[in-house]
């Protein structure tokens, strides 16, 4: 069982894994924008940048546990944001108005739920990676 969780990364397709770097990537750099636009622009302190814009430290934590899912193999640390990625991704697209300056949360909003569906893909992908070889 053991070689089973070592290899089950490798059974992974490569596109799905290239398309988790990316959407993390454009996740970060979204957050990095979002962050500096708050510190630096609004001129906020980081408490105030974590509740008004409490989609960057959860972006940041989820892909800090993206990184740790990818250089360290170990896949239970990856779906841990998805409930807040969720929550201030996929339901901010129906709180947010669809105008202005708003336009830019939006896009960081849709990068948050293609990462959700990520998650959902590659943990179901392991997950029957797992059962299949404790099966045989």
């Amino acid at each position: 069982m053991e070689n089973v969780i070592d290899c089950k990364l490798r059974e992974i397709s490569k596109n799905a894994l290239i398309a988790g770097i990316a959407l993390a990537i454009v996740l970060f750099l979204l957050s990095v924008f979002s962050t500096w636009f708050f510190l630096t622009q609004l001129k906020v302190t980081v408490l105030e940048w974590s509740v008004f814009n409490a989609c960057a430290p959860t972006n940041f934590a989820y892909v800090l546990c993206f990184l740790i899912f990818l250089f360290c193999k170990k896949e239970v640390f990856l779906p841990v944001t998805i409930v807040p990625l969720f929550f201030f991704g996929t339901m901010g697209l129906f709180i947010f108005p669809w105008n202005g300056m708003n336009l830019f949360a939006q896009a960081s909003h849709i990068v948050m739920t293609l990462n959700v569906v990520w998650i959902i893909y590659i943990t179901a992908a392991i997950t029957l990676t797992m059962c299949s070889a404790f099966y045989k």
